[in-house]
């Protein structure tokens, strides 16, 4: 079964592709909700490192930041996945300039941390709404309205794709630390599943 999109847009969706793809979408985003509360865990751990009366070094501060940046990165890898299942072209996601996404959030003058994960899982929502993920609940979905969806959630990639940079750009400096971490990250990853020890399976 084809489920994803690896460039065409003019391959057609079908009913059973649209809601298998709906819940995987829901599985990634809950995947993703639950890496932002990690995130915020080990925001809280770090802060309460600098307002402790206990004198931390430099390289336990520096640790625990690493810490919060890597959740940042699980909640990229979860995005990732749901944006492939919502059938985003490979080739729009590509031709996505980092670089001047995070200049572009850097000059956002009105922005905060807060308002800026709020639009973020927002923008999610309305996402994943254009999905039949609703098992329990009759959808309808015309041929048509299938066939141009992918090219319709486009607008929707792009608000979730800003929204999100808005909130990393607190906490990672530019495209090329951020890219640093999804390599380190990813090789973290695949170690611990190379190592029955570590819990993870392949």
């Amino acid at each position: 079964m084809w489920l994803i999109n690896n460039g065409d847009t003019n391959l057609d969706w079908n009913k059973n592709d649209m809601y298998i793809n709906g819940g995987k979408i829901a599985y990634f985003l809950s995947c993703l909700i639950t890496e932002y509360w990690e995130f915020e865990e080990a925001k809280a751990i770090y802060f309460s490192m600098l307002d402790s009366s206990e004198d931390y070094s430099d390289e336990e501060l520096n640790k625990q930041l690493l810490e919060l940046k890597y959740e940042i990165i699980d909640q990229f890898h979860f995005l990732m996945n749901m944006l492939i299942y919502g059938r985003i072209s490979l080739d729009f996601l590509k031709g996505w300039d980092l670089k001047e996404e995070f200049l572009r959030s850097k000059e956002y003058e009105s922005n905060s941390e807060d308002k800026s994960i709020c639009t973020f899982m927002s923008s999610l929502g309305e996402y994943l709404n254009k999905f039949p993920y609703k098992t329990w609940k009759k959808q309808r979905y015309t041929q048509e309205q299938l066939n141009t969806l992918p090219n319709e959630i486009e607008k929707y990639v792009v608000n979730i794709l800003r929204s999100f940079f808005n909130f990393v750009q607190y906490w990672i400096e530019d495209e090329k630390e951020f890219w640093s971490l999804y390599y380190t990250k990813n090789l973290e990853n695949i170690e611990r599943q190379n190592n029955n020890n570590k819990g993870y399976i392949k």
